[in-house]
């Protein structure tokens, strides 16, 4: 916001720190219900913790909660190394050693398994489309490989950009509608009753129908296991959009 709108900018920052500090003394308040609500709350600490740390160029009391809470995201370092390594120039060298060893033993884990797919992402065999996850897992490599180029390649968000856009099990539709040679134009969106779809909106895309059937329905837009629009993806697209870009570039 400082390059757009400085007294926006001032009042955001001043806002979430004084929402931080509030926090550190109570009990979180949670609702969840089904797949509503805030969601677990150590991601949601981890990601207002690093946010401020970088937004105040390295505020000591966001360094050293960090490192406070190091244990506990060390035992599932993937799910949590993207903030991480967007730390790691704001910390000190121990800190850096640290990620940096995770990230090592990471890789070498990934490098084992290719996540089990001949596609290189990390497919879904449960009840829903894995467009959100391949993304997910392109842009954590993208901000890794940023962090960590002599460790990490970036195949994974090379994998997760080709698989939306048509190279995934079934057929090679891509998943943005109105983006590719041939994309889904059948969606359930606020729409789907038109069977027509939103450019630019994304869908989950095939799931595997034990034991090991993939299917996306490309006429039928009732499906909103494979075929609903879900927004967070599409700022996930854009992301990794960007960043295939800037690596084609290099």
């Amino acid at each position: 916001l400082p390059a757009h709108d400085d007294t926006l900018a001032q009042e955001a920052r001043d806002t979430a720190i004084r929402i931080w500090e509030m926090e550190q003394d109570r009990e979180p308040v949670k609702y969840e219900y089904f797949n509503t609500g805030g969601g677990p709350i150590t991601p949601a600490e981890l990601a207002a913790t690093v946010e401020l740390l970088i937004a105040t160029d390295g505020g000591e009391q966001y360094a050293e909660h960090l490192n406070e809470m190091w244990p506990t995201l060390q035992e599932n370092f993937g799910r949590h190394a993207a903030p991480l390594a967007r730390a790691v120039p704001y910390m000190d060298d121990a800190y850096a050693q640290k990620v940096e060893d995770a990230v090592r033993s990471m890789v070498e884990n990934q490098e084992e398994t290719r996540f089990g797919t001949p596609f290189g992402v990390p497919i879904s065999d449960g009840g829903w489309g894995s467009s959100g996850i391949v993304l997910g897992v392109a842009m954590q490599n993208y901000i890794l490989h940023s962090a960590f180029p002599d460790i990490v390649e970036p195949d994974a968000t090379v994998n997760g950009f080709e698989y939306v856009m048509g190279r995934h099990p079934g057929s090679s539709t891509s998943l943005v509608s109105g983006i590719g040679t041939h994309t889904k134009t059948k969606a359930y969106g606020m729409n789907r009753a038109d069977f027509s779809f939103i450019p630019g909106g994304i869908v989950p895309g095939p799931i595997v129908v034990n034991p090991d059937f993939p299917e996306m329905k490309e006429d039928w837009p009732y499906h909103w296991f494979d075929s609903e629009y879900v927004i967070p993806e599409g700022a996930l697209f854009i992301y990794v959009a960007n960043a295939m870009d800037e690596l084609t570039s290099e």
